[in-house]
């Protein structure tokens, strides 16, 4: 799953892999959903000969939902403050926003294969975890799921630091901290 920060080569690479990436984003932002559903329907018909019917505005939904997701998580390029001749250079992401924006974009473009990566590790990031509520959220309700199922089946309880911070990812309420009515009475005192 090649992403941005993944390029092999130097960081002005890696940067050209970006301003690619954010060109094409923004394009398919301004675009419309009329084109995207086009491009859709014709990348379907290349494939399978036709184009089943339903299923053109399925998978444009889809496909500007994660596109608005990724132009709103767009990182902003930074000038050199000091630079004599601005109007001749380009300006870089962050490296470290960079990373960021490519975890968003892996989570984004290949969820399961994200998550999978993040479980190995042993941590699963907010930012994966939030661009796959936001991108799929089929998928999302379905962690939810498995997270309740797994909490309910277990015969001890978690830890507290545990449990707030399964109920922060998956947005579900595993500690009475998290309750709702909780916070606002926190906040009103």
């Amino acid at each position: 799953m090649p992403t941005p920060t993944e390029a092999t080569g130097s960081r002005e690479q890696r940067q050209e892999s970006f301003r690619k990436k954010a060109a094409e984003i923004q394009r398919t932002n301004a675009d419309g959903f009329a084109e995207l559903q086009k491009n859709v329907a014709r990348s379907i018909r290349e494939v399978t000969g036709h184009v089943p019917p339903g299923i053109v505005d399925q998978l444009a939904m889809a496909a500007a939902r994660r596109a608005a997701y990724l132009g709103a998580r767009l990182p902003a390029p930074r000038s050199n403050p000091s630079s004599l001749t601005p109007h001749l250079e380009q300006p870089a992401i962050d490296d470290d926003a960079l990373r960021e924006f490519a975890l968003e974009l892996a989570a984004v473009d290949f969820p399961e294969e994200a998550l999978a990566e993040e479980i190995a590790d042993g941590r699963l990031r907010h930012t994966t975890m939030r661009a796959i509520r936001e991108t799929a959220p089929d998928l999302f309700a379905q962690l939810q799921q498995q997270v309740i199922g797994e909490l309910a089946r277990r015969t001890e309880p978690l830890p507290y630091e545990r449990r707030v911070q399964l109920g922060i990812l998956f947005d579900v309420p595993t500690d009475p901290t998290l309750e709702p009515g909780f916070v606002a009475t926190i906040q009103q005192t």
